[in-house]
This record gives C-alpha cells, sequence and structure tokens, in this order.
C-alpha cells in the first residue's frame, strides 16, 4: 500500500508524501501505521482551529447580541413610530437574529 492510495492524501500533500517515504524507507515499521498517526495529528490540529474559531466567533455573536440589546433598549423610551422604523431598518438589514 502507498501513501497516495490513502482516501485522506491530497494532492496538496505531494511534497509531504515524499518527504515521510524518504524518511520512514529505511524503518521497520508498516507504513499504513505511521501515515495514519500523521493524519491523525493533522485532524486533531484541524480540529483544534475549528475549536478556537467557533470560540471566537462565538465571542463575537455575543459582543453583537450585547450591541443590539443596548439599541433597543434605547428604543424602548422612544415614541413608537419612530422606534418601528427603526426595527424596519434592522429587520431589512438582516441584523435582528
Amino acid at each position: 500500500m502507498k501513501l497516495k492510495d490513502l482516501p485522506e492524501v491530497t494532492s496538496s500533500h505531494s511534497e509531504d508524501l515524499k518527504l515521510i517515504e524518504d524518511t520512514v524507507s529505511h524503518l521497520n515499521v508498516p507504513k499504513p501505521f505511521i501515515y495514519r498517526r500523521i493524519f491523525s495529528a493533522r485532524s486533531q490540529e484541524v480540529e483544534m482551529m475549528r475549536s478556537e474559531l467557533r470560540k471566537e466567533l462565538s465571542k463575537k455573536l455575543d459582543e453583537a447580541q450585547r450591541c443590539l440589546d443596548e439599541i433597543l433598549s434605547s428604543e424602548r423610551g422612544k415614541p413608537e413610530k419612530q422606534s418601528r422604523s427603526f426595527l424596519k431598518l434592522i429587520n431589512s438589514r438582516g441584523l435582528d437574529q
């Protein structure tokens, strides 16, 4: 089995494949074992990056929600017609979510 035959491998890994095959060619370890370990590590890195991005997005969404709540609470004391036009403006821009 060659590394490039594994389904996880894409063309962007070609340089890595060559380096890995050159490095492990003299080892007495089955290549698929080494390849699985490498791709497992990459998957973990990607998942960590996704987790960090989710946290950052969550922070930004919370901040946006706080700002929207502040704006809406400041509009409560204003005349109803003015508040409605403001809410229509928010809805037209898709900020109500």
